[in-house]
């Protein structure tokens, strides 16, 4: 799973660098300076990180700045205050559970990767390419017995 991981984690980082623009002109000057991804992500991506972004900036000869900043609605949340002035060159942990909002924000921009047969098809949660998916988790739901007289038995329950 692990390895898993990284690979979906490089495949990210990889297809998304193509989407990457740059709303100034490239001077002389600008152009000798160290090519930067500003990535923008929340605060448990950095295990990943951290084996992941050594590597990409060896292969690829840029230099990667990562912003944790919490969780995914505080990344959105970022994202949107910053709208009009984006400092992000990619984000990494927006879940389909924010898909929605980050949409109607105009934040995000859809990008469909050409390896994204890579992804099994049931973790495509986004048929417009907003989000491309790296990793997938479950959710636990723990409760005190003494104080919960009818548990939910499954997610039926729940919903």
């Amino acid at each position: 799973m692990k390895k898993l991981a990284i690979i979906l984690g490089l495949l990210v980082i990889a297809t998304t660098l193509g989407c990457i623009t740059q709303n100034q002109t490239t001077t002389e000057s600008t152009a000798k300076e160290e090519q930067k991804l500003v990535i923008y992500s929340y605060d448990s991506f950095e295990y990943l990180a951290s084996e992941v972004i050594p590597k990409f900036e060896e292969k690829y000869g840029v230099k990667v700045e990562l912003q944790l900043i919490g969780d995914a609605g505080e990344v959105l949340n970022r994202l949107i205050l910053e709208k009009d002035n984006p400092r992000a060159d990619l984000v990494i942990g927006i879940d389909n559970s924010l898909l929605a909002k980050a949409i109607e924000a105009g934040v995000l921009e859809p990008y469909k990767p050409e390896n994204i047969n890579l992804v099994p098809e049931d973790l495509i949660f986004d048929p417009t390419f907003h989000l491309t998916p790296y990793d997938y988790g479950y959710i636990a739901i723990n409760y005190r017995e003494d104080m919960v007289q009818n548990p939910p038995k499954g997610l039926e329950d729940l919903t």
